[in-house]
């Protein structure tokens, strides 16, 4: 069976840079087990689609902070809990 590794923005600081240190997390994970980075849908993800993904959290991050709600922040943190 599959593994998933979950981000939870909210929780995580940006300036922690927790999508890569996930992604680097994830790659270490899966080449001791002999594993692959995949989707939710079981495909492989490639290099482009990993990028994609970071830029996406990276807009959340800036849609967290410009609501007022800095990710890992207490008021983040109680609204999200």
């Amino acid at each position: 069976g599959s593994r998933t590794l979950l981000l939870d923005l909210p929780r995580a600081s940006a300036a922690l840079d927790p999508w890569n240190e996930m992604v680097e997390c994830a790659r270490g994970c899966a080449h001791r087990l002999g594993g692959m980075l995949i989707d939710d849908a079981g495909r492989a993800l490639s290099e482009p689609q990993i990028e994609r993904i970071g830029q996406q959290v990276r807009l959340r991050y800036q849609g967290l902070e410009d609501a007022g709600f800095p990710a890992g922040s207490p008021m983040a943190l109680r609204l999200f809990n």
